[in-house]
């Protein structure tokens, strides 16, 4: 099944947003899949070489989490946000007005 996306009128007096957007999705592609997937399609790129750059940016984008700051992707937004109670967790934002944490 695809993903379903809708738009919902957002009933929250705090929000300058007039609507809110809800996702539904029903099937999960593991990493191995995603890379065979990446591989494969419109590039000469081997799945070797896609499974380092995917670790690569693992890696640095970890570092830059670590260290406070926000990462803007294509797909969205990573931020580190820290809880009342000292935990931390990383968040994803879609891209739109809400990507800035």
């Amino acid at each position: 099944m695809p993903l379903m996306i809708a738009t919902v009128k957002n009933h929250l007096p705090t929000s300058r947003s007039p609507f809110v957007v809800r996702s539904n999705r029903s099937e999960v592609v593991e990493f191995g899949r995603l890379v065979e997937i990446l591989a494969a399609s419109r590039t000469t790129v081997s799945r070797a070489e896609t499974v380092a750059v995917m670790q690569l940016y693992k890696e640095e984008l970890r570092k830059q989490l670590a260290e406070g700051r926000t990462v803007k992707t294509p797909t969205g937004s990573l931020y580190e946000r820290r809880r009342k109670r000292g935990f931390a967790r990383r968040a994803l934002s879609s891209a739109g007005r809400g990507e800035q944490p």
